[in-house]
């Protein structure tokens, strides 16, 4: 008898050596010395009992592999152990005692598991992950300049995108801003389609998908109709996510992303943009806990904001504000003021804030980048939801719009928002403040301007009386100018487009000090 036998002992034993027991540890060392002591003599060792006893845990997920000749001399063993006339029992603590009927009934890869000592849990059916990019949000703009504990640093907030069902009921958001995070050409940039099951199907898809490693057959050729997409039978077994043998394919590199581009039907998009509509798709889903939703700096398309315009008119989701637009019938037929002012966001903190145990606000999310802008981009996108929802239906009563800190630096998108402004014949005051656009969007913007004061429907520009000016053309004595006029481009130039200069006079504190003008530089 003997615990623990060494490989050297049991290649020396001669077969008529009294050893009835032995017990090893690793099969993978034990097997050459194993069966050069029961197939490599004459006559095999008078052996009646082997255990097995494996060092760690006696429990493992996928069987071990054997090479062929493994194989071989494992097959060789089964057969000289059943025909001696001296072999009881094997013993393993992941099987027990299993008695020589039973060794003899085994096929070739369970008696392999036999051996190896280990027992084999059945893997179970797994689910096929689709694309998701977590994004890191703050609570509050207090939350992101000074942390609560700077030793103990809090667990950061991550939204994915796109939102799923158990995210959106554990975070049970309601004021979510992603201002200015660019998130089309970031992840067109970033995003691959190998870092998940679903969109790496193409590489992974095929006869292998449905065998575990370590399975005897696991390099034997698959019948016909093995290849075939069958997710229904992938729901029922494991699915192996293995990249098809002889593609050499590494993760995270281009080839594998290019192989997955290939797949695709060239009318299809691309995964990027797919992952961006599905990403916008999920904050208006039906789970959705949304009210306000802020989308602006995105790289929005007209037929990314159709999308979400749809979205919006099929009520599926609790939302009432995009990109600050009230979304609601009850909402917007009372709202008399819009004001665009960048994020949005406050800013403001009191100088004993930081030294109070303040609560941060519940079920709001401030992306890092809408935090740090102190200018909002507005694209397409954002341009056609503006003048979709933006109109005289909507908002009947709307007296006021301001537009402060935005950038718009395409003229098609400012042509969405002029034209919206047109329509807005209820609107009697109009503040346009720091915008950055081009020389072209400039023009364009005041021309606007010039529209809505020549129909009499537009009273003050930046605090510029242009309604009373306009019907001062008439008079003898000029109008004496207020002064708390914000003068830039647009003041200025609505002045000098509707000739106006002449029916005005400045006010003591202009004729003294010039013009107070915000901004560095005329568009017009």
């Amino acid at each position: 008898k003997n615990n623990q036998v060494s490989e050297q002992l049991l290649k020396s034993l001669d077969c008529r050596a009294p050893l009835k027991e032995f017990c090893y540890e690793n099969i993978s060392m034990t097997l050459p010395a194993l069966f050069a002591a029961l197939c490599g003599k004459d006559k095999p060792l008078l052996v009646e009992k082997i255990r097995v006893e494996t060092k760690w845990d006696t429990r493992t997920m996928a069987k071990k592999r054997f090479s062929n000749q493994q194989r071989k001399m494992l097959e060789g063993i089964q057969a000289r152990l059943i025909a001696s006339e001296h072999f009881q029992v094997f013993q393993s603590s992941a099987e027990g005692d299993v008695d020589r009927d039973v060794v003899a009934k085994k096929s070739p890869q369970d008696f392999a598991a036999l051996l190896g000592g280990h027992a084999v849990e059945k893997p179970e059916s797994n689910g096929k992950h689709h694309a998701r990019i977590p994004w890191r949000c703050y609570p509050s703009y207090r939350n992101f300049i000074t942390p609560k504990d700077e030793d103990a640093p809090e667990e950061p907030m991550l939204v994915p995108l796109p939102l799923d069902e158990e995210s959106a009921s554990e975070l049970r958001l309601q004021l979510l801003s992603l201002c200015m995070c660019n998130l089309r050409s970031r992840l067109a940039k970033s995003a691959r389609p190998d870092e998940w099951p679903v969109p790496s199907k193409p590489i992974w898809q095929g006869s292998q998908r449905l065998v575990c490693p370590g399975e005897w057959d696991e390099y034997e050729p698959r019948g016909p109709g093995a290849d075939d997409d069958n997710d229904e039978e992938d729901e029922k077994r494991h699915v192996r996510f293995q990249w098809r043998p002889g593609s050499q394919l590494r993760i995270g590199t281009r080839r594998a992303c290019t192989m997955v581009e290939q797949a695709l039907d060239p009318a299809e998009p691309s995964f990027a943009a797919t992952l961006f509509q599905d990403g916008l798709k999920s904050l208006l889903s039906e789970s959705s806990t949304l009210t306000s939703l802020d989308l602006r700096g995105n790289g929005l398309t007209r037929e990314d904001a159709n999308v979400l315009l749809s979205l919006i008119e099929q009520q599926h989701s609790n939302l009432e504000k995009l990109n600050q637009i009230p979304v609601v019938a009850d909402k917007s037929k009372d709202t008399k003021e819009l004001k665009f002012d960048g994020t949005g966001i406050q800013k403001d903190m009191n100088e004993n804030d930081e030294d109070q145990d303040i609560e941060d606000p519940e079920g709001e999310a401030y992306a890092r980048e809408a935090l740090e802008a102190e200018y909002v981009r507005m694209d397409e996108g954002d341009g056609v939801i503006f003048y979709t929802l933006v109109t005289p239906e909507w908002f009947p009563v709307l007296t006021k719009v301001v537009l402060r800190h935005l950038e718009i630096p395409q003229a098609g998108t400012l042509a969405y928002i002029t034209d919206a402004l047109l329509s807005l014949t209820s609107v009697r005051e109009l503040v346009l403040s720091e915008l950055k656009l081009s020389g072209r969007g400039a023009s364009l913007l005041l021309q606007a301007v010039a529209e809505m004061a020549q129909n009499q429907h537009l009273d003050l520009l930046n605090g510029l009386p242009l309604g009373r000016l306009l019907a001062q053309k008439e008079g003898a004595t000029p109008l004496q100018l207020p002064d708390d006029i914000e003068w830039n481009d647009f003041p200025l130039g609505a002045m000098a487009r509707l000739n106006l200069w002449p029916v005005a006079a400045l006010p003591q504190s202009m004729a003294d000090g010039g013009f107070n003008l915000r901004g560095h530089h005329l568009t017009d």
